[in-house]
């Protein structure tokens, strides 16, 4: 039993011997974690055949051991090197699915990924029978801006557009950025807005945010005016889709160049 509890002699195959005619030492032996047990007088020639055999047999599972360890070891490595290359597709996919569904400049959401969470947003609206609006901020003379600032100043001028549009609106609303020269925003409904209420509200965010860009928009320091067009659209009057609202807005957009 010592050395059946002892790590460093648990393997080690026991034979043990007797005199005694009575089974249940044989059972107690074997219990305790003996290999045999033999009975005296002893026949040396079966006792060494038995210790060779149960030699070998320690060996083989010595061996077997070993081997068991080392695949082990080896299924570890793999499960490891799986685990991590799974991580780096997933991040991979992560980033590849981010700059599919949004504008590189400004990170804001694109014109596909807009329409997507503008049909949810009207979906819910359809659902609740609440009203719901979508406005668009279109930046004049955009053209001449691009010819009169370099390439990086002009993105960093984008990135501070989209940041003050955010800005002006609430927390649960969303921004994007539909086009080269126009910011577009979902707003949020309530419950209390009918639709002349919620075209009012949109009205009033989409003339804060154009206030906001011709005003107190700075850039390195330096104040950046921008002529700022824009318009409004109300789910239901406006559109009963996702398109037809986007559509109601470019409309109106052209309209007012």
């Amino acid at each position: 039993r010592q050395l059946a509890i002892n790590s460093a002699t648990r393997l080690i195959p026991v034979v043990m011997m007797t005199v005694s005619d009575d089974d249940s030492f044989v059972r107690v032996a074997l219990d305790a974690g003996a290999v045999d047990v033999l009975r005296k007088p002893l026949n040396p020639d079966l006792l060494r055949a038995r210790l060779r055999s149960y030699m070998a047999l320690n060996r083989q599972s010595q061996a077997l051991g070993y081997e068991v360890q080392i695949r082990a070891e080896v299924l570890e490595q793999t499960v490891v090197s799986v685990r991590a290359e799974l991580g780096d597709r997933e991040r991979t996919m992560a980033r590849a699915e981010f700059l599919f569904n949004h504008d590189l400049i400004t990170g804001l959401p694109n014109r596909q990924h807009l329409l997507e969470l503008l049909e949810r947003a009207r979906r819910r609206a359809e659902r609740d029978k609440w009203p719901m609006a979508v406005v668009a901020l279109g930046i004049d003379h955009y053209d001449a801006l691009q010819a009169s600032i370099s390439k990086e100043r002009l993105d960093r001028l984008l990135a501070a557009i989209g940041i003050s549009i955010q800005r002006a609106l609430r927390p649960m609303d969303f921004v994007a950025r539909l086009s080269e020269d126009v910011f577009a925003a979902v707003l949020s409904h309530t419950e209390t807005d009918t639709p002349e209420a919620a075209g009012m509200k949109a009205s009033e965010v989409a003339n804060r945010a154009a206030r906001a860009l011709r005003e107190s928009l700075v850039l390195d320091g330096e104040s950046q005016p921008l002529e700022i067009r824009t318009a409004v659209a109300v789910y239901p009057q406006d559109g009963k889709s996702a398109n037809d609202l986007m559509r109601h807005l470019e409309q109106t957009l052209a309209v007012t160049r």
